[in-house]
Parts: structure tokens; sequence; C-alpha cells
């Protein structure tokens, strides 16, 4: 019988709440890869999630608050990704994976990466692609509670603000 009481009470607790695990790739190496950077493309992948949009939370709004916290932080975002005009096309990309875990439970990860041209060591004469800074988020969330999906894709960015900020003052 305890069990049972136990297991309802975790339950209501998952429904009624959100529980978040942080891994944060944020350095001082990584921070030292946005000295400099003058402006920022954002897109994202998997951002047009069933759950998200049955909870009114669109990819575009995704996308503008992403847009609008790096401007309200003086930083340049531009519309369209350009080599010659964005510093060697850097961008900020953030993933979004929503899997359900059992009846209005569901566990997401959020990923937000910058990522701009890199040249490997070994070979100077190659440029990729690649990611210089990245935080990542993973928690489980009831499905009441899904719109909090947003707030920490916000405290994602503003994890990116402040570590650009540290290096670009």
């Amino acid at each position: 019988m305890k069990l049972i009481m136990h297991s309802v009470l975790l339950f209501i607790l998952l429904i009624n709440s959100s529980v978040v695990v942080l891994a944060q790739k944020d350095n001082e190496f990584s921070r030292a890869t946005l000295r400099g950077i003058k402006s920022i493309y954002v897109n994202a992948s998997n951002i047009e999630n069933k759950k998200l949009i049955e909870n009114g939370i669109t990819g575009q709004q995704i996308i503008t608050d992403i847009e609008l916290r790096l401007r309200m932080a003086g930083i340049n975002v531009i519309e369209t990704l350009n080599e010659q005009t964005t510093d060697g096309a850097t961008n900020i990309h953030l993933e979004i994976i929503i899997l359900e875990q059992s009846d209005n439970i569901y566990v997401y990860s959020l990923s937000l990466e910058f990522r701009q041209l890199v040249t490997p060591v070994r070979n100077g004469k190659i440029v990729v692609m690649g990611t210089t800074w990245k935080n990542d988020l993973t928690g489980y969330i009831g499905i009441q509670n899904i719109s909090k999906i947003r707030d920490n894709i916000k405290d994602l960015v503003d994890s990116f603000i402040n570590a650009y900020l540290a290096v670009n003052k």
C-alpha cells in the first residue's frame, strides 16, 4: 500500500512539474571561439513538434524568441546565411527532441550549438563547419507544463549570451 501511495505521489509531482538536467559545455576555451564574432544566423531542427504546436508553441515563435533575445543583448542577428557577410557563416542552432515516456509525461532534450567555419590544425587547407560552443538541457515534464520548454530554450540562449558577452565586451 505504501509503495502505491509513493507511486501516486511521484506521478502527481511529475504531472505538475518538470525536472531538468543541465549539461553545460561552456568553458574558457569554448568562449574564446566566440571572440570577435560580429553577426549570427539562427536556425533550428525539429522545432515543428506536434506536442509543442498543440500547446500553442510554433517553430517560428521559437526562432523569433531566440533572435529577439540575441538582439536585446546587442548581438547582430542576420536573416540569411551568407558566407561573405556573416563572419564565415556563423550560426546558432537549436535542436529539440520530445518523446512521450508514458501517459502525459514527456522526456525532452534541447541542444543549443554555436557553429562556425573552422580549420583543422593537421590540414590548414580544409575548412569545415564545426561546433565551437554548446549547451544541452534534458528533462521530463507533464503535458500541462510542456510550454515551460520555451522558458528552458530562453535559459539556453541566455547562457550563450553570457558566454558571448564575456569575451566581447
